[in-house]
């Protein structure tokens, strides 16, 4: 296993609503990059049931 070293917030957002179960919704990170890892932190209730990264 490889020693993080640092973060870096790609995108932060609270306050996030949907109309309906299943609803895709397409979220963009203003200054895209080349990362060997991404991490997905969600805080608060609510479930998801997919995550499509697209390059």
């Amino acid at each position: 296993m490889s020693k993080r070293t640092s973060s870096k917030d790609l995108d932060k957002r609270s306050g996030q609503s949907f109309a309906w179960d299943r609803r895709t919704k397409v979220f963009s990170v203003g200054a895209p990059g080349s990362y060997a890892q991404l991490r997905l932190v969600f805080a608060g209730e609510g479930a998801l049931a997919e995550v499509e990264l697209l390059s």
